[in-house]
């Protein structure tokens, strides 16, 4: 019987085998379906354990991420997730790692994306400039912890539920 771990699928727009099911350094994790895509990175909705109710969405980095790959043999990958971690909550809260030639991430599965937000809603210019401001925060952080902001788009911020009044920030490394 072939191991669960092995089985991977192909995604046709993005370069690395995508993980049918994984386990982090706390949990499992089961594929759903692809939520969105970058140019260095893809997003996917996986559900936590078999059987679970709870999902959160799986950043998974292509292989020639040499940013990524850089900070990860320089200063090792719990070093780089505990420093993002330690900020405080304008950026997206890692919930656990794993991966094999690819690194995943696991954050909270959120309501929007800014780029949505702005598509859909009618808000004047006041409105706009405070919505920058917001994005701009997180870069600020990301800069405290000796992190690289790679896209700085609505697209990359997410807003956790609709009355949530700040946005966290998905790009970093």
């Amino acid at each position: 019987m072939e191991s669960l771990v092995a089985k991977q699928m192909e995604d046709d727009d993005f370069p690395v085998a995508i993980p049918k099911m994984f386990v982090g350094g706390f949990r499992s994790y089961f594929f759903i379906r692809k939520l969105g895509q970058g140019v260095r990175t893809a997003v996917y909705k996986y559900r936590m354990g078999r059987r679970g109710d709870d999902y959160v969405a799986v950043k998974i980095f292509d292989k020639v991420l040499d940013a990524f790959a850089e900070c990860r043999n320089s200063q090792g990958i719990h070093q780089v997730l505990r420093s993002v971690s330690s900020c405080p909550s304008l950026l997206a809260e890692v919930l656990d790692y794993g991966g094999n030639e690819n690194v995943c991430l696991v954050v909270p599965l959120c309501y929007q994306d800014m780029a949505t937000f702005l598509d859909t809603t009618a808000i004047e210019l006041q409105q706009k400039l405070i919505i920058a401001y917001h994005l701009l925060l997180p870069i600020l952080q990301l800069q405290q912890a000796k992190g690289a902001h790679m896209n700085i788009t609505p697209g990359s911020y997410m807003q956790r539920r609709p009355d949530e009044n700040t946005v966290r920030s998905w790009t970093f490394f």
